[in-house]
């Protein structure tokens, strides 16, 4: 899943969010099996000249 359609090369959503200065976590993966509260954290992986990165997922349950 994306945050544009697959076929929308011009990609606006992912201008707009990321022109707000938020973050874009995409293809996440089991989430309905999480508790309601949780800690997320996003490790991204440091690529040098690259605009996006896997990141490592984590999830922090009580």
């Amino acid at each position: 899943m994306s945050l544009d359609r697959y076929s929308n090369e011009a990609h606006p959503a992912h201008f707009a969010v990321l022109g707000a200065g938020c973050l874009i976590v995409e293809n996440l993966a089991n989430l309905h099996a999480l508790p309601a509260e949780f800690i997320f954290m996003a490790l991204p992986l440091r690529i040098k000249g690259a605009s996006a990165s896997p990141i490592r997922a984590v999830a922090l349950v009580k």
